[in-house]
């Protein structure tokens, strides 16, 4: 019986797999938790990570499928990249918002202890309004 001296090139499937988790888990996991979802530094390692090992198995056996795990690998990390640093910082513009130093609108809201202060009656004194919008 004759024995195979042919190496597998694991690296070049295992690649795309590591930057498919890397966008899979982002949205499935990392979105939940507010600091992973702002930074997002484990999943663009993960992603990184898979486009090295891809590249690596490119390296090792130049082949046409080795290129296409680097392909795929690249799309992936591609589009967690774009998602992460285009599509999810775009904050649409207001155009009624007021500029600095204007004017502040009528404003009436509840304070913390669920009396309504109207911004109308502190006109003698300087006024921070501050909207958290928060996680949930």
């Amino acid at each position: 019986m004759a024995t195979s001296t042919r190496q597998l090139n694991h690296a070049a499937w295992v690649g795309p797999l590591v930057a498919l988790a890397g966008l899979v888990t982002y949205f499935s996991v990392a979105a939940k938790i507010p600091d992973l979802r702002d930074s997002a530094v484990v999943n663009l390692i993960l992603a990184a990570l898979g486009v090295g090992l891809a590249a690596w198995g490119v390296l090792r056996r130049r082949n046409w499928k080795s290129w296409l795990g680097l392909g795929g690998a690249a799309v992936f990390a591609g589009l967690l990249v774009a998602y992460v640093f285009g599509l999810s910082n775009h904050l649409p513009t207001s155009e009624a918002a007021p500029s600095v130093g204007a004017t502040a609108p009528p404003l009436a809201l509840p304070d913390s202890t669920g009396r309504v202060v109207d911004l109308a009656g502190l006109s003698n004194r300087r006024v921070l309004v501050v909207f958290y919008r928060g996680f949930w």
